[in-house]
């Protein structure tokens, strides 16, 4: 499963949580989320619908509370509810939402695909995202950072992209 439909599907659980600061890690085939900033309203908020295989199976010692770890079983089962739930909603919240949490980590998604990157841990705050990768090819570790602004760039050029093919079956 790639990076950009897995990361979109982990920030649509965490939006209705408010989460905004965390770590994310990819650990195999599993992505493995810790944040220290929950409140316990927004911990349950989050828990809400997780199965128990999700909550806490990738826990650190450290931070063995607030940890999440999501299987590829767990990302399709997830995005299944969520395309219901798109589904539902107006056409014009996906054109007001561009700065959501979950399409802004989809572009990351994106991004950490087009240089596919197998492994990567990042450090998400709400101005920037540092992430540390490991590209397949070479085997060198790279640190990147990026500000919100320049994720919301990336977000609008590749919704951009997506939709030429539709403008230019239009224009004929």
């Amino acid at each position: 499963m790639v990076h950009a439909k897995s990361l979109r599907v982990i920030g649509q659980v965490l939006e209705p949580a408010k989460v905004t600061v965390f770590e994310l890690e990819k650990q195999g085939a599993n992505y493995v989320l810790w944040s220290d900033l929950l409140t316990q309203a927004n911990e349950l908020i989050l828990r809400h619908g997780l199965t128990e295989d999700v909550i806490n199976a990738g826990a650190r010692q450290s931070k063995i509370d607030c940890s999440l770890c999501f299987s590829s079983f767990d990302i399709s089962r997830l995005d299944s509810q969520a395309r219901k739930h798109r589904r539902d909603r107006s056409s014009s919240s996906y054109i007001t939402g561009s700065n959501k949490l979950s399409r802004l980590l989809r572009t990351l998604g994106d991004q950490l695909d087009q240089n596919s990157v197998s492994a990567f841990h990042c450090s998400w705050t709400t101005g920037s995202v540092s992430i540390l990768t490991l590209p397949t090819a070479d085997l060198t570790l790279e640190r990147t950072t990026l500000t919100a602004e320049k994720l919301l760039q990336l977000s609008f050029q590749r919704r951009l992209r997506r939709s030429s093919p539709h403008l230019l079956r239009l224009v004929r």
